[in-house]
């Protein structure tokens, strides 16, 4: 199955005070009844950056122009909620239903750019940078076109981008899912390593290639 169609009909609404933003496109899944029919296609969720690590759709335009490259973006709204605890300032919990996506080839790009990224708050001295953890969920697509099922549900993987800060690491817990099984939205204290990374960092542009070579070292031990 060559994968999810994307809409005709660009949405903008993922943040309305940026002035850069990109578009995104609703997915048609067809008669598909799993999102594991789409293994060229990744799915994903950057609510956590977007609500919490200062992510806006500037830096998807950016992340095109260093790339020199178009990225298709795609979204869907499930009827049932995929993850727990992820709530906006406003109390809007409605990126628990959502899951982005794009094709593999693409994700490749994305990922590394993402993974490469620096979050830096000088004034109050906090830093983060982009995590990619794999989590598995009740595959969304299959508890919407099936609507009355037993348990157990059929799962699949997806990635979910958080926050890998000297303050705090965020991402989903683990070790906890709610009483319906739904990964929960954790907060965890900050690694060692970036602690030390973000030190350094803070001591000046001058010593930022080694604070990058130093994490990478500390990475690969």
């Amino acid at each position: 199955m060559a994968g999810p169609v994307p809409s005709d009909n660009p949405m903008f609404q993922v943040d309305s005070t940026d002035e850069q933003r990109v578009p995104k496109y609703p997915m048609d899944f067809g008669q598909a009844d799993s999102l594991d029919s789409f293994s060229n296609y990744q799915f994903f969720t950057p609510a956590i950056l977007y609500l919490l690590g200062g992510f806006q759709d500037q830096s998807w335009a950016q992340m095109m122009l260093d790339l020199d490259q178009d990225l298709t973006l795609m979204f869907h709204r499930f009827d049932r909620p995929v993850f727990s605890g992820i709530t906006a300032p406003d109390g809007d919990k409605e990126w628990n239903y959502v899951l982005w996506a794009t094709t593999q080839e693409e994700w490749q790009s994305i990922e590394s750019y993402l993974l490469s990224m620096v979050f830096m708050d000088k004034p109050n001295r906090r830093m983060h940078k982009v995590g990619a953890q794999d989590v598995t969920v009740y595959d969304p697509l299959h508890l919407q076109k099936h609507r009355m099922l037993q348990p157990p549900f059929p799962t699949t993987d997806v990635v979910v981008l958080g926050i890998n800060g000297n303050h705090a690491c965020i991402g989903m817990d683990p070790n906890q899912r709610t009483e319906l099984g739904l990964p929960k939205l954790g907060r965890f204290p900050p690694q060692p390593k970036i602690i030390k990374f973000a030190d350094t960092l803070f001591q000046g542009l001058d010593n930022a290639v080694d604070a990058v070579n130093d994490l990478e070292t500390d990475d690969e031990s």
